[in-house]
C-alpha cells in the first residue's frame, strides 16, 4: 500500500531533527513515496531546498509547519501558494510576538490544512479552518484517544511525526535535545523529545502502526493529493521606481551619462558605446530598477556625508562608474562588464557597498524608511556546527568536565568541520593522545562527527539586505535575530531561488580609518590628501606583510603571500587576491606562479591553435 508522510521534521527543527531535508527526500524516493511533507518547529528555514529537491525527482512537496498557537501545537499544511504565504505570516507572528492567537489564525487560515493531535479546541478549529481540520495520528495513540476521535467525526490522517531517518538516529536526537537543554543525555527528565519510534517508516511499519485504523493512511493520501503548492517563477523581486519603463530607462541613461561627463568630460567613443551596450543588457535582464535603487542609496550617502564605495564585479560597469556606485574606470583598467552582468547568467548582479561602519545603522534606517519596514530586512545565515563546537557540545552532554573538554577541543584545527575530527585526532602526537585518553573520548568524537554541517542557530548576514515590492511575508517568513534585528528565514542562496535580490551594505572599519586620516591631515595641515598611485613607502609596507587592518589583505595567508610576491604595483595586489583563492592555492599552482613571477623558472604560453 502506498502512503504519504505529511510532516517530517528536518535538522532545521534546530537541535531536534537529525536529517537534512534532502536526506528525507532521498529516503522517500527510495521508498516510492509520492507525497512528502516538511513541517519544522515554528520555522520555514528548510522549505526552499526541500521544495526543489522534491521537484527534481517528481515528489509532491507538502509545505507545512508545526506551529505554536494558543489552541495548542498545530500542524499546518499549505494547499497552494496562497497557503504558503499565510504560513509565512503566521510563522512571522509567532517568531516576533509569541504563540499565534485565534485572531491571527482566523486572519491567515485560508488555503491551509490543519492537523491537530488532540480533540481539545475542535470547535474553535472548525470555526477557523472549516472542513480542513483533521486529526493527526502518530500510530502510537491509546484506546481512549481513538475513542475520543471517533466521537468528533474528524477524518484521521496518518502522521508518524518523523524526526530521524533510522531508529539508530535516536541517540543523535537525544544529543541534540541535551544540547538545547544544556543537560546530559542521561538526564533529560522534563525536556521535550520525540519517541524512539519517530523514524522514517517503510510500508510494513506503516501498516503495523495503523492496523486498527487503516483509513488514516488512505485519508492521508487523499489529503496530500489535494495539496499542490508551487513557488511562482519570481525573478528580480524589487520595488518599482516611479515612472514608466521607458521613463526609467531614460532616467538611468541620463544619470549615468551625467556622471561620466563630470568625471571624463565629453562622453563619446569607447565610453558611449560601452554605456549603450550596458544599458541595453540592464534593460533586457530587468535590472533598471535595481540600478536606480542602488544609485539612490549612493546619493543619500553623499547627502548624509556617509563614506561609501562600491566593490566587486560591479567595478566592470561603466554605468555603475557613471552613477557613482564605483570609483574605478573600467575602460582604463580593462575590466569586463560581462563578469558583472550578462544575458547568459541566471543569477542576479551583485553590488557590494562598503561604508564607514559607524554610519551603517544610519544608512539602514534610511532604507527602512524609504522602502518600508515591512518590505525591508536583513538576510539570515545559518551558523553550523564546526569541529570544536561539536566536540564541546557532545562532550558536555556526555558528562565530561569543562577542563577535559577544553584540552581536547583546543587541539582541533580552528575552522575544521566535524567530518574532519577523526583525521585531526589521528594526527595528534601519541603522547598527547595518551595524556588526553583519546580512547575514552572515542564515542563522543564519533557522535560529534555526525553533526557535520548541522545548523546550530540563526545568524545575520554581514551585509545582505533585501527589499521587496510587496510585504516580505508574501515571499518569506521573518524572525528576530539574537541582536534584535528582523531577518528573513532564508539565507542568501534560498533568497535567490525565491527571486529576492540582495544588496550588500557592509560596514568597513578600514574605510573609517581612511576617512579619519584624511580629516586629520586636513585639520593639521589645512590641505587635502592627494593619494599617489605608486607610493614606494606604501609598497614597502605591503612587501613586508604589515597589512593588519587593511581590508582584504590582512589575513595571515595573504600577509604571507604578500611577503612572497613582493608587489610593486596595484595589479600585483590583484594577482595576490586571485592567487589566494582555493583553486590556485589548493592545486599547488601558487608556488609555480610565484617562481614564474620572479623569473626563477621560464613561463611558456600555449599557442591558441
Amino acid at each position: 500500500m502506498s502512503f504519504a508522510l505529511p510532516g517530517c521534521r528536518s535538522n532545521f527543527s534546530l537541535l531536534w531533527g537529525t536529517a537534512f531535508p534532502e536526506q528525507l527526500v532521498g529516503r522517500a524516493a527510495e521508498s516510492g513515496i509520492e507525497h512528502l511533507g516538511l513541517a519544522d518547529n515554528d520555522n520555514l528555514y528548510g522549505v526552499v531546498d526541500f521544495y526543489h529537491a522534491c521537484q527534481s525527482i517528481g515528489i509532491n512537496p507538502l509545505i507545512g509547519v508545526r506551529l505554536t498557537t494558543t489552541l495548542g501545537n498545530l500542524h499546518l499544511i499549505a494547499r497552494d501558494y496562497e497557503g504558503y504565504q499565510n504560513l509565512c505570516r503566521l510563522v512571522t507572528g509567532v517568531r516576533l510576538d509569541g504563540p499565534a492567537t485565534e485572531t491571527q489564525l482566523c486572519a491567515h487560515g485560508n488555503h491551509l490544512v490543519c492537523l491537530t493531535p488532540t480533540v481539545t479546541g475542535i470547535g474553535k478549529l472548525r470555526a477557523i479552518f472549516g472542513s480542513e481540520v483533521f486529526f493527526s495520528l502518530t500510530g502510537r495513540e491509546d484506546r481512549r484517544t481513538l475513542q475520543a476521535l471517533a466521537e468528533t467525526n474528524l477524518p484521521p490522517i496518518a502522521d508518524p511525526a518523523v524526526s530521524f531517518l533510522d531508529s539508530d538516529d535516536y541517540r543523535l536526537h537525544l544529543l541534540l535535545r541535551a544540547i538545547d537543554a544544556g543537560a546530559m543525555t542521561d538526564n533529560l527528565n522534563g525536556t521535550p523529545r520525540d519517541a524512539p519510534e519517530c523514524f522514517f517508516p517503510n510500508t510494513d511499519e506503516m501498516n503495523r502502526r495503523y492496523r486498527h485504523i487503516p483509513e488514516a493512511i488512505a485519508d492521508g493520501l487523499a489529503l496530500a493529493d489535494r495539496c499542490r503548492m508551487s513557488f511562482p517563477d519570481h525573478r528580480n523581486l524589487l520595488p518599482s521606481c516611479p515612472g514608466t519603463a521607458s521613463e526609467k530607462r531614460i532616467l538611468l541613461r541620463d544619470k549615468a551619462a551625467a556622471g561620466l561627463r563630470k568625471k571624463k568630460g565629453i562622453v563619446g567613443g569607447a565610453y558611449q558605446s560601452r554605456l549603450d551596450f550596458e544599458l541595453t543588457v540592464i534593460d533586457r535582464t530587468g535590472f533598471t530598477d535595481y540600478f536606480l535603487i542602488v544609485s539612490g542609496i549612493i546619493e543619500y550617502c553623499r547627502r548624509a556625508d556617509i563614506p561609501v564605495v562600491g566593490r566587486g564585479s560591479a567595478a566592470g560597469s561603466v554605468a555603475a562608474y557613471g552613477l557613482g556606485i564605483t570609483q574605478v574606470d573600467p575602460i582604463v583598467e580593462g575590466l569586463y562588464f560581462e563578469r558583472f552582468l550578462n544575458e547568459a547568467r541566471s543569477d542576479p548582479p551583485d553590488i557590494d557597498l562598503d561604508i564607514d561602519w559607524r554610519r551603517r545603522d544610519d544608512l539602514l534606517e534610511y532604507i527602512y524608511d524609504e522602502y518600508g519596514r515591512d518590505r525591508t530586512a536583513m538576510i539570515a545565515t545559518y551558523t553550523r556546527f564546526g569541529a570544536r563546537m561539536a566536540v564541546r557540545e557532545a562532550a558536555k552532554a556526555a558528562g565530561f568536565t569543562p577542563e577535559t573538554i577544553d584540552q581536547l577541543a583546543k587541539r582541533l584545527p580552528y575552522g575544521a568541520s566535524p567530518h574532519e575530527i577523526d583525521d585531526a585526532v589521528k594526527k595528534l602526537p601519541s603522547a598527547i593522545r595518551t595524556r588526553l585518553d583519546i580512547e575514552h573520548f572515542q564515542p563522543v568524537l564519533e557522535t560529534a562527527a555526525r553533526l557535520d554541517n548541522f545548523p546550530r542557530h540563526l545568524g545575520i548576514h554581514p551585509g545582505g539586505v533585501v527589499i521587496t515590492p510587496r510585504p516580505l511575508t508574501d515571499y518569506v517568513a521573518l524572525e528576530r535575530a539574537p541582536k534584535g534585528i528582523v531577518v528573513t528565514q532564508c539565507d542568501m542562496y534560498q533568497a535567490e531561488k525565491l527571486g529576492l535580490v540582495k544588496i550588500d551594505i557592509l560596514g568597513q572599519r578600514g574605510l573609517a580609518v581612511i576617512v579619519d586620516c584624511q580629516k586629520e591631515v586636513q585639520r593639521l595641515r589645512g590641505e587635502s590628501v592627494a593619494v599617489p598611485d605608486n607610493d614606494p613607502a606604501t609598497y614597502n609596507l605591503l612587501q613586508s606583510g604589515k597589512t593588519i587592518g587593511v581590508f582584504q589583505i590582512e589575513s595571515p595567508g595573504l600577509r604571507a603571500l604578500l611577503r612572497d610576491l613582493r608587489p610593486q604595483k596595484l595589479n600585483d595586489i590583484t594577482l595576490a587576491l586571485a592567487l589566494i583563492r582555493p583553486g590556485a592555492s589548493d592545486s599547488g599552482m601558487k608556488k609555480v606562479f610565484l617562481d614564474r613571477f620572479h623569473g626563477e623558472i621560464p613561463t611558456g604560453y600555449p599557442h591558441p591553435r
